[in-house]
């Protein structure tokens, strides 16, 4: 028997030149409070990349994704804004500051939104399926799906299928990708028959439904909808008995929770989320443990954070449960935690506890990425999971794979090319266009990717 092993490939997003706050995401409570304070895209692109290498350095597979062409002036041609860069800038803040704080946008460096991902063990065709996020709430997210689209098809077009985005304009197919997913499987062991169980159950996490009464909404948006995970399930053609649907609670939405992997983490069969988090929760963690233990077989391990231990409005400052879960070759299972969470005294004692009491990680590390923290994305929103084929991987564009000497030169880009410090009225300078733009040529260059960018002016 040919067994084959599975891999999970780390994916970190890097921030482009123009790493600001804006404040644009309503409901995201970090990004809302930190609203037109200075930026340093410097330390942002540094702290991003420190974290993908250190993830690198305890054994994963870890690539490394260009940042988004920032500014975007052909969003701007596009609205029948013309003119030079600088006339296009003025016109669009003078007509819509939404617009002209979105096409400076750098929410594209959080890859758990950047796409869906289920491993082609889970498919009916045995194929890798991903599907580029519409992340269609947001006009400043809106407009990362065409650039993702375009490098997935360039780096996985050996390997995998990749979908079109769902629909940007569908308010009914508002999709944010891997943040509201998770999948569930068993670690990693050769059976007797040299083979390795590696069929996984998938878990679609939503805010609402089309048809969801408005009385009983959240006041903040509810990103993704049931539509839009159910549309995903079936373009991937996940095996029926594979997967499960679940709501997320409105009170959890308004405390904070604007995606699932801010109040829920898992890794293998280990998974860790807050009480506030879903409806009925005994219920589901029963209907969960059945179902792996019938379809995959094996013990769920889950842990819950009671309110009166970890409020949920501390769980959320202290982003614990997006704390970065990985099965590392060299040190078993463990989590990368920022250092909000070691700041935090019941986050950390909650952490610490299931690392202790339980066991289940074996080692907590924990990370500084707070310029991301403070736009509203900790080191589990810095990463897409990729599941798949040993074989796989290596027929990956090979250039994005983070190397010692990637990491050198990409360091050298972000200290020559990236400033130190960015407020809202620097937005309008045309010399930032210009550093912008050379930075990510410069980056597209190390990742060898080509041609990516046609930056427009």
């Amino acid at each position: 028997m040919v067994s084959v092993r599975a891999v999970e490939l780390q994916i970190d997003g890097l921030p482009g030149p123009t790493h600001n706050f804006a404040g644009l995401a309503l409901g995201d409570r970090a990004a809302m409070e930190n609203k037109g304070k200075p930026s340093n895209p410097r330390a942002a692109f540094r702290q991003a990349l420190d974290k993908a290498k250190f993830v690198s350095d305890l054994g994963m597979p870890q690539a490394v994704f260009p940042p988004h062409e920032r500014p975007l002036l052909r969003e701007l041609w596009s609205r029948g804004i013309y003119g030079s860069p600088q006339h296009m800038l003025w016109q669009a803040k003078l007509r819509s500051p939404e617009l002209f704080y979105s096409v400076f946008s750098s929410s594209g460096v959080w890859m758990a939104n950047s796409a869906t991902v289920t491993p082609k063990w889970d498919s009916v065709d045995g194929v890798l399926p991903i599907t580029p996020a519409s992340m269609n709430t947001f006009l400043h997210r809106s407009l990362e799906a065409p650039f993702v689209y375009r490098i997935f098809q360039k780096i996985f077009k050996d390997v995998a299928v990749v979908h079109e985005p769902l629909s940007r304009w569908d308010a009914r197919l508002g999709d944010e990708g891997a943040a509201n997913h998770m999948r569930f499987s068993l670690p990693i062991f050769e059976d007797d028959m040299g083979g390795f169980n590696l069929r996984g159950l998938n878990l679609f996490i939503y805010g609402r439904r089309v048809d969801t009464p408005k009385e009983q909404l959240p006041s903040f948006p509810a990103r993704q909808t049931r539509e839009a995970s159910v549309a995903i399930i079936e373009q991937h053609k996940i095996i029926p008995k594979q997967y499960l649907l679940e709501p997320i609670l409105a009170p959890a939405i308004d405390a904070g929770v604007f995606h699932n992997d801010v109040i829920s983490a898992n890794c293998k069969n280990f998974w860790m989320f807050h009480e506030g988090a879903y409806p009925c929760y005994r219920g589901f963690i029963e209907t969960m443990k059945s179902n792996f233990a019938y379809h995959i077989g094996g013990v769920l391990r889950i842990i819950v954070a009671k309110e009166k231990e970890l409020p949920i409005q501390e769980a959320v400052s202290s982003y614990v449960f997006n704390s970065q879960i990985i099965h590392a070759p060299l040190h078993g299972m463990v989590a990368i935690a920022p250092k909000e969470t070691e700041e935090s005294p019941r986050a950390r004692k909650f952490l610490e506890y299931i690392a202790g009491e339980y066991s289940c990680l074996k080692k907590i590390f924990y990370v500084d990425v707070r310029e991301s923290m403070n736009g509203g994305g900790g080191p589990a929103c810095l990463r897409l999971r990729v599941p798949m084929s040993e074989n796989d991987l290596f027929g990956l564009h090979p250039g994005i794979f983070l190397t010692e000497q990637k990491y050198e030169a990409l360091k050298l880009v972000a200290e020559k090319y990236y400033r130190d410090r960015l407020t809202l009225d620097d937005l309008c300078d045309t010399a930032l266009i210009r550093e912008s733009y050379t930075a990510l040529d410069k980056i597209s260059k190390v990742l060898e990717l080509g041609t990516i960018y046609d930056f427009q002016n």
